[in-house]
């Protein structure tokens, strides 16, 4: 009877003690030390059945079905077991997918791109995920496409499936399955599409030439016009959006050089409401640990690495040695690097659409979930 030993009063008792000890007398003792939040965390590797260790991208399909880009081909996870897409196998231009998106059919484009900071593809797919049927980009649009894959300056899609560009022509080019491609003329040079809000604008940066600097942040109308423009005073040494909130705020990043000394970079958080100046974040114990949060690493290297989940607005920021999320609104606080050691090569974050976070690194996938500690919770209610 193999759960006999389970009814055993001692046994009981023992495990009952150390379940009290453990979630309910440490916590109260150890008071502002016990993290409020816990990680449930999940991670898949080449040993799982991913087809390559390094993880570029991440989606959602209409089906639930999460899709995995590396360097060597695409996963589709159905929850249990990872099937693999090549171009050997099935079709694909290229075994290298940088970036996924959807379009409002539910077809998934996939971008090989080889620039961090410019996302100019060399191919595009477009995939069907129920069908696994796939088109190259040319195949699909022909001559009805306004621009070649070499006119491609940057990209990012809504939630609903419409897909934005802008050109280095200085083109903002929409394009949904209703209507095809619409062009614009952008209002600024050199604009590189970040993010897309929940009314219909796009957030982004300028980008200047000659300095290698992200030194605007612009929110643009699907007409092309400026609706919002913050440009910090210099010196700074680059800006990384985070991305939007649930209350549609932007979140964003200044790195400076450091007063104390110029081989230390310093990094602001700020946060944009409703296209008014933007509030720098001033940390205290009731949203982070002063000491512990770690915004001077982000951006190590010019890659993009901070995010905002934007369905529960918690900030994930990836310091270069550990990984770190935190809620400046409600308060609070988790590291996840020591026990995640990947986490440290992290190379994107998405969110999918229950709001877990799917983390792609160097050495696989993680599938994090955070949520309160129960009894931690109990007790704040109690208050």
């Amino acid at each position: 009877m193999p759960f006999q030993h389970l009814l055993n009063p001692f046994l009981l008792r023992s495990r009952l003690y150390i379940f009290w000890i453990s979630f309910v007398i440490w916590p109260i003792l150890a008071g502002a030390q016990v993290q409020d939040h816990i990680p449930h965390t999940q991670f898949s590797g080449i040993e799982q059945g991913l087809s390559h260790r390094d993880v570029h991208c991440i989606h959602q399909d209409n089906q639930g079905f999460i899709w995995i880009g590396t360097l060597n081909g695409l996963n589709r996870f159905d929850g249990y077991q990872f099937k693999v897409f090549t171009k050997e196998a099935d079709g694909l231009q290229s075994n290298t997918i940088n970036h996924i998106i959807g379009d409002g059919q539910g077809l998934m484009w996939l971008f090989n791109t080889t620039n961090q900071l410019f996302e100019t593809p060399s191919s595009i797919d477009i995939f069907n995920p129920s069908t696994e049927e796939v088109l190259s980009f040319e195949e699909k649009f022909g001559k009805s496409a306004p621009f070649s894959l070499s006119d491609i300056f940057s990209f990012a899609a809504t939630g609903d499936g419409c897909i934005v560009f802008s050109t280095i022509k200085n083109k903002l080019v929409i394009y949904t399955p209703r209507k095809g491609f619409e062009v614009r003329k952008l209002s600024v040079n050199s604009f590189i599409v970040q993010c897309l809000s929940a009314h219909q604008t796009i957030w982004g940066y300028i980008y200047n030439k000659r300095t290698n600097i992200r030194e605007e942040i612009v929110e643009i109308d699907f007409k092309g016009n400026i609706l919002y423009r913050f440009k910090p005073q210099y010196p700074i040494q680059n800006i990384f959006i985070a991305g939007v909130d649930p209350s549609d705020n932007l979140w964003f990043i200044i790195k400076r050089d450091s007063e104390k000394s110029p081989h230390i970079s310093e990094g602001e958080l700020f946060r944009i409401t409703g296209r008014q100046e933007p509030a720098k974040i001033i940390f205290n114990k009731k949203n982070a640990p002063i000491n512990a949060l770690n915004l001077n690493s982000v951006g190590v290297g010019g890659r993009f690495q901070c995010w905002i989940n934007p369905l529960r607005g918690s900030l994930y920021l990836f310091s270069g040695e550990s990984f770190q999320v935190f809620h400046p609104e409600k308060g609070w606080y988790n590291e996840l690097g020591p026990a995640n050691k990947y986490l440290a090569m992290t190379n994107t974050v998405f969110f999918d659409r229950r709001g877990q976070a799917w983390i792609g690194t160097e050495f696989g996938v993680y599938h994090i979930e955070i949520v309160p500690r129960p009894f931690r919770q109990i007790l704040h209610d109690e208050k």
